[in-house]
């Protein structure tokens, strides 16, 4: 089972799992690190360890469905505003071209909307 390490929009660590996200929320005695889903009033949780974040146990009892387009949206958004404040005399429209094509398939699969709702966030 993969898990990938996101940012959240306000800089927190998120894990990407079978495109749930999950938020960390503590650290156990046994090193095991507890992630809940970033949902509210959903009970999905999952256990990693280590620092490449391997899935020890899974609890992942989702009450919901998950949105690919809005994970992909948000990882696109997150890049374009590090990139922005890194470097600020990049056009926007170059760093939100270059966030697309960071994720494969994202320019094919987004409507034209879709990317001025990046551009808004």
């Amino acid at each position: 089972m993969s898990a990938k390490v996101i940012t959240s929009e306000k800089g927190k660590t998120l894990l990407l799992v079978d495109e749930y996200k999950y938020r960390q929320k503590k650290i156990l005695k046994s090193g095991e690190i507890f992630w809940t889903c970033t949902v509210n009033k959903c009970n999905g949780k999952i256990f990693s360890f280590g620092p490449e974040h391997s899935i020890t146990r899974k609890e992942a009892i989702h009450n919901h469905e998950t949105d690919i387009k809005k994970v992909n949206r948000q990882i696109i958004s997150v890049a374009c505003k590090r990139k922005a404040t890194t470097d600020v005399t990049e056009r926007p429209s170059k760093i939100i071209h270059s966030a697309l094509r960071a994720i494969p398939g994202s320019i094919d699969h987004q409507p034209r909307n879709e990317n001025t709702n990046i551009r808004n966030t």
